[in-house]
């Protein structure tokens, strides 16, 4: 994981390269977190945090389950 600290909207923003996001989640605990391009992004109001999920190809979409885990969706070639 690597961690960059953001201070303002304008500031995850850029982190995030506005031009490039895909989706948006809310967790249960409040953090922000985004999809862009291959990647997926947390939020917390002190820092963000890039996530690497594992085996990804093409992701579209991020949500939650109600027990609080994040699911992303895939539409690479190993979708289901």
């Amino acid at each position: 994981l690597s961690v960059e600290k953001v201070q303002t909207v304008a500031d995850v923003a850029n982190v995030a390269d506005a031009n490039n996001i895909a989706d948006v989640a809310f967790a249960p605990n409040g953090d922000l977190w985004l999809l862009a391009g291959n990647s997926v992004k947390r939020f917390n109001g002190n820092d963000k945090t890039t996530v690497t999920v594992p085996g990804l190809e093409k992701p579209s979409a991020i949500a939650f389950a109600a027990n609080g885990q994040l699911v992303v969706c895939d539409d690479g070639k190993r979708q289901q």
